[in-house]
């Protein structure tokens, strides 16, 4: 937790203020390298620092299995 701790006292919390608006931030598109290489991945992956949630769609729209996550408020709620 001490690591999480220093990443909020470090700047973290911007992301709240990044993700609070309606509009998405990075697009809904997934992140071009996952799409490149999605033939490489097998169930089920895990997707760390998740924001808005764009990756995990398009791991759900290919049929892979995925568990995202996150440590900020904003974004993907």
């Amino acid at each position: 937790m001490l690591l999480v701790e220093n990443f909020m006292a470090h700047g973290g919390y911007m992301w709240n203020d990044r993700y609070s608006g309606d509009e998405y931030v990075y697009g809904t598109d997934p992140n071009s390298f996952l799409v490149e290489h999605v033939g490489m991945l097998s169930d089920p992956v895990f997707s760390f620092a998740e924001g808005e949630g764009r990756n995990a769609v398009f791991f759900g729209r290919t049929g892979i299995e995925s568990t995202r996550r996150r440590r900020i408020g904003s974004g993907a709620d």
